[in-house]
């Protein structure tokens, strides 16, 4: 084939390429001018820096995503301690001292604004329904292997599945977990700390295996859970009665859990799809954690 047929065929692939990329970018992804009235996931992250970063007096906040009168109440008390404007607005200078604030909590140098890549997560609802995944800058996260934490938003439910009499009082129960201990003993959901991920999770995100770590931060608690058990693939954001527990969530199968507010940090290809003790969950937990930037509270 000539030079000449086949540089149109080259610049039509990169232009589909490029608006492949343009199409794939979420919001979350950037740091847009918000007011009230507003809703989506930029307004979800803006409640989460404000609620982790207000001042003595401000209101803690959920997020769920609509821009209302509480959220501007408390990002002016948050300007007004900042001093920056108190326009009730996310202004660029406001999200430049947000994230300075949020700085000296847990999340460190982990900016959820960044846009070093994100992505949508389609769930499998009647309704179009997807959820945000930040993909992090890459980190070592096992010896000789790299790769980009996935962050996102969301609710916990209480996921009671698993060894002992726990998923006997949920009405969707079941008594195996999909990680499992050597002889096929599922893990015990009030001992151990971990979360569940949609089924098709890890064929979207092809790093993300059973016995990963992650990170779960819920107003101003952290807590470190092993990927143990896939779950429905019409929600996500489901973690364990003991995660539940260290987080100061309702862990009632029947009506406990967190419906908003809950930042989930998953760490790919960081397991051997193979349990681990829970000190061994903390301390790996820990250490994944500090390498994605994130400021560790004291023991």
């Amino acid at each position: 084939m000539s030079t000449q047929s086949t540089l149109p065929a080259l610049i039509a692939v990169c232009l589909s390429c490029f608006a492949l990329t343009a199409s794939a970018a979420p919001p979350g992804a950037v740091r847009p001018r918000l007011k009230s009235g507003d809703s989506g996931d930029s307004v979800r992250i803006l409640q989460l820096l404000v609620s982790e970063t207000r001042s003595g007096n401000g209101p803690r906040i959920g997020s769920d995503g609509a821009f209302g009168p509480q959220t501007k109440s408390a990002l002016q008390a948050f300007q007004r301690a900042a001093k920056v404007d108190l326009s009730g607005e996310a202004t660029p200078r406001t999200w430049r001292a947000l994230l300075r604030a949020s700085k000296r909590g847990l999340l460190g140098r982990i900016d959820p604004t960044s846009p070093v890549g994100a992505e949508r997560y389609r769930l499998k609802t009647k309704g179009p329904k997807d959820v945000a995944i930040h993909l992090l800058p890459p980190i070592e996260v096992a010896p000789g292997r790299r790769a980009q934490p996935l962050l996102f938003l969301g609710k916990l439910a209480i996921d009671a599945d698993g060894d002992g009499d726990a998923w006997k009082s949920d009405p969707w129960g079941q008594a195996e977990t999909s990680l499992q201990w050597g002889g096929g003993r599922s893990l015990n959901p009030t001992k151990t700390p971990f979360f569940v991920l949609p089924i098709g999770f890890d064929k979207a995100y092809p790093g993300v295996k059973l016995g990963d770590l992650g990170a779960v931060i819920y107003r101003g608690k952290i807590a470190f859970a092993i990927f143990g058990d896939r779950g429905p693939g019409t929600k996500i954001g489901e973690g364990s009665i003991a995660l539940a527990k260290e987080l100061g969530i309702n862990a009632d199968p029947r009506t406990g859990g967190a419906s908003e507010g809950v930042l989930w940090i998953v760490f790919p290809s960081s397991g051997n799809r193979r349990p681990l003790a829970n000190d061994v969950i903390v301390r790996r937990g820990r250490e994944l954690f500090a390498a994605a930037g994130g400021r560790l509270p004291r023991r």
